[in-house]
């Protein structure tokens, strides 16, 4: 059984990020095409989004004008990451009120409502 969607991940702060989606776009037509199915949804999420950025609103605006508007931001905050990494506990877990942990919980409820639906 294939997938249904593809979830991306897209850094903010690294604009190879864009090349790999775009990558990941092909790949996905291509293999439509080879299945003679249709092609799976990519989900885009922005990680290390932060709105004051300049390479961050750029990002953004690129993700949209290929057509792949973000479905959720996850806010830069790399003391938070490093310090559950460095604890190894998931972030959800040691700082579950934080934005970042937040915009992933919200996520998986996007994700829950599209899968039930």
């Amino acid at each position: 059984m294939l997938a249904e969607r593809v979830i991306a991940p897209v850094s903010a702060e690294d604009e190879e990020s864009l090349h790999g989606i775009r990558e990941l776009q092909r790949t996905v037509r291509q293999l439509a095409q080879r299945l003679d199915r249709p092609a799976l949804e990519i989900i885009a999420v922005l990680t290390r989004w932060a709105p004051q950025r300049i390479s961050s609103r750029a990002m953004e605006h690129a993700l949209v004008c290929e057509g792949l508007e973000p479905a959720i931001r996850i806010p830069a905050r790399s003391a938070l990451f490093a310090r559950a990494a460095t604890d190894r506990v998931p972030l959800a877990v040691s700082d579950p009120d934080s934005s970042p942990a937040i915009a992933y919980h919200q996520l998986a409820e996007q994700l829950t409502a599209v899968s039930a639906r």
